[in-house]
């Protein structure tokens, strides 16, 4: 399903897979993840106009610049060639253009914008046009059979889900910065928008806990997998609580710190009952 046009600039780009954009449409960037995007390169490239497809796999913070976001694709697929605005057999984002007919070329300066269902019949038409027929795989008949048998509200679902772990982790990365809590470690290339540090929800989901902010903390792969296992745990206040079970090379990790570190909003701390369920059901003591 196409739900967006995606202004890429190639010829300032290492690849297709990660893309910078301005911020000015971030949550419909947040909200397109798991859909498919046409993309557009502006006037002043080269190689101007539509030029391929591709899905939103993840939208992050650029932690440096805030004004700047960071979108991954995957799923990148060019076309033959590139399709300026004046050779498109029918128009793609109505939006852009004035009642004379004339093209409104700031339209196109926000880096995402939002397709209409007209707009989606124009880029259906695009692709079928020149679209690389060798980029797509042709389905088996075993996995025509599985696509016709499986729920469109399961698709639906796996959809949204994706959806709500990219905005939470935007949240966090937002509130914390990209430094594990615990430790300070960051391994971070915020130039890339990439970051290793993970979400760690205080008390699980399967446990009860809820998916939101006040129930994650960003962790660095050791110690979220510690804290999941109960070798630490929190005081209400943020007091790190190591186990009698833990390593002491694992407790040198925490880095000579007594203390988690928690967003300088109030609101934002995680909430004292997610913690206290954490210390009494999963902490080894």
């Amino acid at each position: 399903m196409f739900v967006a046009a995606l202004t890429v600039r190639p010829s300032r780009q290492r690849g297709l897979e990660l893309v910078r954009l301005d911020n000015r449409n971030k949550n419909l960037a947040l909200a397109s993840v798991g859909g498919r995007v046409v993309l557009y390169a502006p006037a002043d490239e080269s190689r101007r106009g539509y030029f391929g497809t591709a899905t939103i796999a993840e939208v992050r913070p650029d932690v440096t610049q805030r004004r700047f976001i960071f979108v991954v694709l995957k799923e990148v697929r060019t076309f033959a060639r590139c399709v300026a605005l004046e050779d498109l057999p029918m128009p793609i984002e109505r939006g852009a253009y004035r009642p004379d007919g004339t093209i409104n070329f700031s339209y196109f300066s926000v880096g995402i914008r939002a397709l209409t269902t007209e707009d989606v019949k124009a880029v259906r038409a695009l692709n079928a046009m020149y679209g690389e027929a060798g980029a797509v795989r042709t389905p088996a008949p075993q996995d025509l059979e599985d696509l016709a048998t499986r729920p469109i509200v399961r698709l639906r679902r796996g959809r949204e889900e994706t959806i709500r772990n990219v905005r939470l982790r935007w949240a966090v990365l937002e509130c914390y910065g990209p430094s594990c809590a615990v430790c300070g470690d960051s391994d971070a290339l915020p130039e890339l928008g990439v970051y290793e540090v993970e979400v760690c929800h205080l008390r699980a989901l399967e446990r009860g806990g809820p998916d939101e902010l006040t129930n994650a903390m960003p962790m660095c792969r050791k110690h979220h997998w510690a804290y999941d296992w109960g070798l630490f745990t929190l005081g209400c206040a943020g007091r790190i609580i190591a186990s009698s079970r833990m390593q002491p090379e694992l407790h040198k990790r925490f880095n000579g710190r007594q203390m988690a570190t928690f967003p300088k909003a109030i609101e934002h701390w995680p909430r004292a009952e997610h913690l206290a369920f954490h210390r009494e059901y999963v902490f080894l003591g």
